[in-house]
């Protein structure tokens, strides 16, 4: 067996625990994460098995195409937010403004159509009520949002939350 001295640096012994991480970080983790509920949530409600023949446009595994689309996008969504979350904590270590802006693009590009869909249905009807059991969600969505952009400004402006 060969025994060999551990080697010190001028800096000390390198920790093995890992470092804490920022607020920022903190908050984008819990707002990516936010999807894979929600993927979940969507999945759980929209599936309505159904047996062949299938056929593109009409009939598919998981119901109607409605159901089908719904599927997915929870699928989708719950990859994104683990993704995002790893990509977070990734960030986080490297301090990379090039990741940080790709995640914010990302976030972005995820909320456009949805956010779009949302102005659409508010302004036709500012009382939200054509929004029908997705009202009720609007209050979550606002806090999500305000968790996410605290994130990204206080990943940004503390330097990458070193």
């Amino acid at each position: 067996m060969v025994f060999r001295k551990p080697v010190m640096s001028h800096e000390g012994p390198k920790s093995t625990t890992p470092a804490r991480l920022g607020l920022g970080t903190l908050l984008l983790l819990m707002a990516g994460l936010g999807y894979v509920p929600g993927g979940i949530l969507l999945i759980v409600a929209s599936w309505k098995p159904t047996a062949g023949p299938y056929l593109i446009g009409q009939q598919y595994p998981y119901g109607g195409p409605l159901e089908t689309w719904q599927v997915s996008a929870g699928f989708a969504f719950a990859a994104f937010g683990v993704v995002f979350a790893g990509l977070c904590y990734a960030q986080s270590r490297r301090g990379s403004r090039l990741l940080w802006a790709l995640l914010l693009l990302g976030f972005v590009l995820m909320w456009v159509p949805h956010s779009w869909i949302g102005i659409a249905f508010l302004m036709e009807d500012p009382t939200a009520v054509n929004l029908g059991a997705w009202r009720g969600y609007i209050p979550f969505i606002i806090v999500w949002m305000s968790i996410a952009g605290a994130g990204f400004a206080l990943s940004w402006s503390r330097g990458q939350d070193k």
